[in-house]
């Protein structure tokens, strides 16, 4: 589900339905993650996009900090 709603002096919020995929551990282990969902090729995808890791990362709380490579 998709919605916009639209307030006073332009202001315009968007919300979406979404579904945790995987969940992150250890920035810098490429190991340290654990997939959440149980379609198969969401779990493919999700395990290669977390398992493919940055060489730094700094975190910041809720926020990493990433160098390019």
């Amino acid at each position: 589900m998709q919605e916009t709603r639209r307030f006073a002096r332009g202001e315009v919020r968007h919300s979406f339905t979404a579904e945790v995929a995987g969940r992150v551990g250890t920035l810098e282990d490429n190991r340290s993650y654990r997939l959440m969902t149980k379609d198969p090729v969401v779990a493919e995808l999700t395990g290669r996009l977390l398992g493919a890791r940055v060489q730094e990362a700094v975190s910041g709380g809720p926020i990493a900090y990433l160098t390019a490579a």
